[in-house]
């Protein structure tokens, strides 16, 4: 595997499928750790010992449109995720939490090609964005399909596709968005760079800004010489704005990849310095900021034979890699999110292939959660994609997560709803 091809966010909505026993072996048996081992007989709670109160990951029961992308919470609780159908052509998913359960919205696609949302972003419930890509099938089939951004618009009553003549012309796929203001969008991806030929590598960073009339690409830095490409945006402010992905073909050398991070001032974007774990591959999948000195981002090494979750912070005058418990599968793992509530309240997703992963950060150590057993069409294979909230006690994570009959949605949430003080 190569370091450009490496850069590829498959993970994005990254569904392995499970294991598959040899002949005349015995079916594989699921990690125990996705699974809570069978408890004994506890004693009778006594007025004396009252069982602890307190928040826990439980399952939404959803359907099996399709895998989930991404994930964005309002401050009033309100919430929207977005992803990809199944079928061939895939079509945009929408989803929307009413209190209840999450309700599939009708969203627009375009064309008769593949249409892809990966990112969506609220400033407020009548003023959503989600972007992503659709696919131009290629005339002759030789060439493959050629990609084009997709920006979709919630005004409160409908999802309608949002033009853009900048970035109908420069092509290329939108990975994801974040809204500061009604008046001050951003979106980030990848497009081909111009001259390069069809099916050639040189891909570069993608960057739009809505300023409330339209979309319009903002000049970024492209440090690879090979590949540059943006997965996540998030900021705190209109000065304060970051970009995370990675590149290849610059430093390290030719092959590698490594992690790339830019930062919007209020004047331009510029690069920023960013540490990587392993020699061969890193990676840069999502980022969050709670305020100008407190920023983490998250993503994926590889030293060429594992990988395992990578972790960065912002401390306000440089990013760190904060160390991360080593993947415990044989196939490695990831993060493909991060929410940042407090700087001793950080969530992390992503997946142990082939298992969801899910850790919480306190301020001075990571804790792997307990997902609830089940969920979904197969609570055992999958991975979780992205993560929100609004508060320590209301977090939603969403992903997919898939058996024999195809993908499904899995969406968890860590609320003390129903809990009771003894």
């Amino acid at each position: 595997m190569s370091g450009s091809a490496y850069l590829r966010r498959a993970n994005r909505i990254f569904l392995p499928p499970p294991p598959v026993a040899p002949p005349g072996t015995a079916p594989t048996v699921a990690p125990a750790a996705v699974a809570p081992p069978v408890a004994s007989a506890a004693p009778a709670a006594t007025a004396s010992h009252q069982p602890e109160c307190a928040p826990a990951w439980r399952d939404v029961p959803d359907d099996a449109a399709g895998p989930l992308a991404a994930l964005a919470v309002l401050p009033n609780g309100a919430a929207w995720a977005v992803g990809t159908t199944n079928g061939t052509p895939a079509r945009t998913l929408v989803k929307r939490w009413d209190g209840v359960r999450w309700v599939q919205v009708p969203s627009p696609s375009v064309g008769l090609g593949n249409n892809r949302l990966y990112g969506i972003a609220a400033s407020a419930p009548n003023d959503v964005w989600a972007v992503g890509a659709y696919n131009i099938p290629s005339s002759d089939g030789a060439l493959g399909d050629t990609s084009r951004p997709l920006l979709l618009h919630w005004d409160g009553g409908a999802w309608r596709i949002v033009g853009s003549s900048d970035l109908a012309a420069a092509g290329g796929t939108l990975e994801g968005v974040t809204a500061i203001r009604p008046d001050d969008v951003w979106a980030v991806g990848y497009r081909r760079l111009p001259g390069t030929p069809e099916g050639a590598q040189g891909e570069g960073t993608l960057i739009a800004h809505w300023d409330g009339q339209s979309w319009r690409i903002v000049p970024s830095p492209n440090p690879g010489k090979i590949v540059s490409r943006l997965d996540a945006v998030a900021g705190t402010g209109p000065q304060d704005v970051w970009a995370v992905g990675s590149f290849a073909g610059g430093t390290p050398a030719v092959g590698d990849s490594g992690t790339l991070i830019l930062h919007w001032d209020g004047q331009a974007w510029t690069q920023v310095p960013s540490p990587n774990r392993a020699t061969w591959a890193n990676a840069l999948f999502s980022v969050s900021a709670s305020a100008p000195d407190t920023a983490w981002a998250v993503g994926r090494s590889d030293n060429g034979e594992h990988s395992d979750p990578l972790a960065l912070r912002w401390d306000g005058t440089q990013w760190r890699i904060v160390p991360t418990p080593p993947s415990g599968s044989h196939n490695g793992g990831w993060f493909s999110g991060v929410a940042v509530l407090s700087p001793q309240d950080v969530w992390a997703v992503g997946g142990d292939n082939p298992v969801p992963l899910l850790t919480h950060w306190d301020g001075r150590q990571w804790s792997p959660a307990q997902l609830p057993a089940g969920g979904g069409r197969n609570g055992l294979f999958g991975s979780l994609a992205a993560v929100a909230g609004r508060g320590p006690s209301a977090v939603w994570a969403v992903g997919g997560d898939r058996d024999g009959l195809g993908s499904g949605t899995r969406a968890v949430q860590f609320s003390d709803q129903g809990c009771r003080n003894p």
